[in-house]
């Protein structure tokens, strides 16, 4: 079960880094400031500055949330290879990694679902005021499949590694 839940986490990471790519490519290293773009359009207002050309297009997931869910869910998979390299090991420490892998997934997983409820809840408003899709913030530019599989992958992979830490299939 071990090598399943390494193959699964493996796919998974692929999804993940494919919707990181289409992020970063469309600009999602540039991040929304909504009270200073508020307070710009308040002073523009206030002295009849017309016709300011709309800023760039801002990612609404904030860096340090998409780093952080794949720093640990690298962590997560370095000590998931070290354990099938070494299981049955004595000596090593080796019983402590599956315990830990799993709290660190529920950190990624957290961070995950974070992400998915400000995408999906933008994506809903965006689609509802019909604007532009060459107008959407970098998120809105992965497509809802890549969305889905990578979860599906996610939830498969916690839960093979959840099994394992507890001596299923032992």
């Amino acid at each position: 079960m071990d090598n399943a839940a390494l193959v699964v986490w493996l796919l998974t990471a692929g999804g993940g880094l494919t919707m990181a790519s289409i992020w970063l490519a469309r600009g999602g290293l540039r991040q929304r400031d909504e009270v200073l773009e508020l307070s710009y359009r308040d002073v523009a207002d206030a002295t009849d500055v017309a016709g300011l050309a709309p800023g760039p297009r801002r990612s609404r997931i904030p860096a340090w949330l998409i780093s952080g869910h794949a720093s640990l869910a690298l962590l997560g998979l370095l000590l998931w290879i070290y354990y099938v390299g070494h299981e049955g090991e004595e000596g090593t420490g080796i019983g402590a990694v599956p315990p830990l892998t799993v709290a660190l997934l529920v950190l990624v997983a957290t961070g995950g679902v974070l992400m998915v409820r400000r995408w999906r809840a933008d994506r809903t408003r965006l689609d509802a005021e019909s604007v532009p899709k060459g107008e959407r913030p970098p998120e809105q530019g992965i497509p809802a499949a890549i969305v889905g599989l990578h979860g599906l992958l996610a939830v498969v992979t916690v839960l093979l590694v959840f099994l394992t830490a507890v001596g299923v299939g032992d």
